[in-house]
């Protein structure tokens, strides 16, 4: 599960797709071998990004959505950073986030969007939104 603020500001995130495309740091090295390049270390700093992203941000229950077209996405060895600015996002709401290469699902996950940035500190989900049923302790149950 992915956490996000609830802004409209872009946040970035980490994933691991589920297929490798062409075009990441493996191609790089060919083509800069091929060149007659040479490549210093295999851990070296380089910035490689996929082209043809688009991702879906739908939230749970209501439907709602919103759609990214060349999704920004830089390789971090072996992750993949994607930013989104999404104007969407509600606190303490789910949603789920489908990613997609060239029409091909490339990652899917959930989004949780909480304010709530202390770890330490345990989150009731829907706090807020519904009443707590409070009896006795002695709840009958009546079977036809």
């Amino acid at each position: 599960m992915i956490r996000l603020l609830p802004t409209s500001d872009e946040q970035t995130f980490s994933i691991i797709p589920r297929r490798k495309f062409n075009g990441g740091i493996e191609e790089l090295v060919e083509r800069v071998v091929s060149e007659g390049g040479s490549v210093e270390l295999n851990n070296c700093v380089y910035s490689v990004s996929y082209l043809g992203i688009d991702a879906i941000i739908r939230e749970d229950g209501t439907g709602s959505s919103e759609s990214f077209t060349d999704v920004k996405s830089v390789v971090n060895k072996d992750y993949i950073d994607i930013s989104i600015a999404s104007s969407i996002l509600l606190d303490e709401r789910s949603y789920v986030l489908e990613i997609t290469k060239d029409d091909v699902l490339w990652y899917r996950d959930k989004i949780y969007v909480t304010s709530q940035t202390d770890t330490d500190v345990y989150h009731t989900i829907s706090a807020n939104y519904y009443e707590e049923n409070v009896t006795d302790g002695d709840d009958k149950y009546i079977t036809i």
